[in-house]
C-alpha cells in the first residue's frame, strides 16, 4: 500500500494545496468580518458577490479534482489523514490571556511499526465509507492539509529500509493446486502463521457459512455422516486475507510466473 501512497503523492500535494488555500482564505475572511469591513449596507451587496466570488475560485477545482479519484484513492488518502491524525503528538499551551489552549507543535511519538503496517491497520476503517462521505469530508474538514501533511511524514519515516516491495508466496492446496499471490513483504514473513490463524478460523465456525457445507451422506443405505464440512481453497484463504484479517486488499492473486516464491504453505 505503501507504493500506491507514493504513487498518488503529486495528488496527495494538490488536496494539500487546495485545502490549505480554502482555510487561509476562510481564515483571512472571518478576520475581515470581524474587523467590520463587510458591515456597510452600501458595500454588502458587493462584499457578498466578491465572497461568494473567491469561494468558487478555490472550491470548483478542488471539487473537480476529488471527483475525479475513485473511491480506492480517496480510501487512501483519508488513511493517510487518519495517519497523521494519530500517529504524532499534540503539544498545548496556555496563552498569557485567555483561558483557551492552544496547539502550538506537533512532535513524535513511538511507532513500532512500518509504513506499510500502519496503512494496513488504518485502512480497514474506511471499508465501508461511500465515495460520496469521503468527498464531503475532505471539501469540508479544516485540517485536511496538515493532517496529509503529517501523515506523509510519519510513513516517509517508518517506510522499510529496504523497501516496502511485494513478495511472491505459492499457496499448495490438495499437493497439486498452486496458486501464486502478491502480498506486501510484512504480510509474506507472517503468512505460514496467517494460514494456522486462518484454520483455527474455520475450526469455531458455527452454521452456515461461506466456507462451510451442510451434508448428508448415505452409504449402503444407512446414513454415514450428517453435518457441516469445511469447504475453501486458496481463493477462500485469500478473501479472509483481505476481508477479515486486514480489511483491505492485501493479496492480489497472480499469473504463473517464473520468480521464484518467497514463501509457500499448504492446506
Amino acid at each position: 500500500m505503501y507504493r500506491e501512497v507514493v504513487r498518488l503523492k503529486p495528488i496527495i500535494h494538490q488536496v494539500i494545496h487546495f485545502s490549505a488555500s480554502i482555510r487561509a482564505w476562510e481564515i483571512a475572511n472571518d478576520t475581515r468580518i470581524e474587523m467590520g469591513q463587510y458591515v456597510s449596507e452600501e458595500n454588502g451587496s458587493h462584499a457578498i458577490r466578491d465572497h461568494q466570488y473567491e469561494c468558487n475560485n478555490l472550491l470548483e477545482p478542488y471539487m473537480k479534482l476529488l471527483i475525479s479519484l475513485t473511491r480506492e484513492e480517496l480510501a487512501l488518502i483519508l488513511t493517510v489523514f487518519r495517519i497523521g491524525s494519530s500517529e504524532r503528538g499534540y503539544h498545548y499551551e496556555s496563552p498569557e490571556t485567555g483561558p483557551a489552549l492552544i496547539m502550538v507543535n506537533r512532535y513524535d511519538i513511538p511507532i513500532h511499526a512500518t509504513s506499510e503496517e500502519l496503512l494496513l491497520r488504518y485502512s480497514k476503517y474506511f471499508r465501508y465509507h461511500t465515495r460520496e462521505r469521503m468527498i464531503e469530508f475532505l471539501s469540508r474538514h479544516g485540517e485536511v492539509s496538515e493532517q496529509l501533511s503529517e501523515g506523509l511524514l510519519v510513513l516517509d519515516q517508518h517506510a522499510d529500509p529496504q523497501g516496502e516491495d511485494s513478495v511472491l508466496v505459492e499457496i499448495i492446496v490438495a499437493r497439486h493446486i498452486i496458486t501464486y499471490i502478491d502480498v506486501p513483504k510484512c504480510v509474506g514473513e507472517n503468512i505460514k502463521a496467517l494460514s494456522g490463524e486462518f484454520l483455527d478460523f474455520l475450526q469455531n465456525i458455527t452454521g452456515n457459512h461461506p466456507f462451510r457445507q451442510h451434508n448428508e451422506c448415505i452409504e449402503f443405505g444407512e446414513l454415514s455422516y450428517k453435518g457441516y464440512i469445511n469447504v475453501y481453497g486458496a481463493e477462500d484463504f485469500i478473501d479472509w486475507l483481505n476481508v477479515d484479517r486486514y480489511g483491505s486488499e492485501v493479496a492480489k492473486i497472480v499469473e504463473v510466473t517464473e520468480e521464484t516464491p518467497l514463501f509457500t504453505i499448504y492446506f
